[in-house]
C-alpha cells in the first residue's frame, strides 16, 4: 500500500470517529472527550493535573472539557479542606447515570473502529 493510501485511510477513520462522537452527543449528551474524562474520574476525587496525566491531554484542554462537563452538571468542583486553593473533581449522579446507561445500552461501537481498537500494535 502506498503512503497516500494510508493517509486516505486515516481520514476515513477520522470521519468514523466524528460520526461516533455525534452519536454520543445525540444519545448521551456528551462528547467523546467528556466521556473519557468522566470514565477516568470514576468514583475518585481527582485534581485537574492528575486527570490531565491520566487522559494524556494538556491541562488547558482538560480544563475546557471539565468546564463543559460542569455546565452540563456532570462534574462538581470541590475545594480542598486543608488547602483551599486545591480543587477536586467528582462525578455527579447525572454523570454516573450517563456512564451506566452507556455501558448497559445495546449501542455498539462500529465494527470498523473495533477492528482498529483491538489491534495489539496500537498503544493503549
Amino acid at each position: 500500500m502506498k503512503k497516500i493510501d494510508y493517509v486516505c485511510k486515516l481520514r476515513e477513520i477520522g470521519q468514523q470517529i466524528r460520526d461516533y462522537e455525534r452519536l454520543l452527543l445525540r444519545e448521551y449528551g456528551v462528547s467523546l472527550n467528556e466521556m473519557v474524562v468522566l470514565h477516568s474520574i470514576g468514583s475518585e476525587r481527582i485534581v485537574i493535573k492528575e486527570l490531565s496525566l491520566r487522559v494524556g491531554m494538556n491541562i488547558y484542554n482538560v480544563s475546557k472539557i471539565v468546564h463543559s462537563a460542569q455546565d452540563k452538571e456532570l462534574l462538581l468542583c470541590l475545594v480542598g479542606e486543608d488547602d483551599r486553593r486545591q480543587k477536586f473533581l467528582v462525578l455527579t449522579d447525572k454523570a454516573k447515570a450517563c456512564l451506566h446507561r452507556f455501558e448497559t445500552s445495546g449501542q455498539e461501537i462500529p465494527k470498523s473502529l473495533m477492528r482498529i481498537l483491538e489491534n495489539d500494535k496500537i498503544r493503549s
